[in-house]
């Protein structure tokens, strides 16, 4: 499934939560092994304020799944709200 990141996030902060969290629900890999593309290194964990749960991080930034995303390969997060944007291997964190 798609992983996507949150633009009103912050390093190693999620600010997603409540209805939001509903909706994009946190990812957690235990022993992640980074896509091709990617570098494991990049990848990291945080524990979440509000639930106390674990959360995989790509370069600080939490990643989250979508509720409407049903089947392998959908992205209908992406762009949502002009804050939720897909994760590869080309993305940027503005700071």
């Amino acid at each position: 499934m798609a992983l996507y990141y949150f633009t009103k996030d912050e390093p190693n902060t999620t600010n997603c939560s409540g209805e939001c969290l509903e909706n994009w629900p946190a990812f957690y890999a235990e022993n992640l092994e980074a896509p091709e593309g990617f570098i494991k290194d990049d990848f990291g964990t945080i524990t979440r304020e509000d639930t106390g749960e674990k959360q995989t991080t790509y370069k600080g930034y939490p990643l989250y799944y979508f509720v409407k995303d049903e089947a392998s390969g959908d992205v209908n997060g992406q762009g949502v709200k002009d804050v939720w944007f897909i994760v590869n291997s080309e993305t940027t964190f503005a700071q």
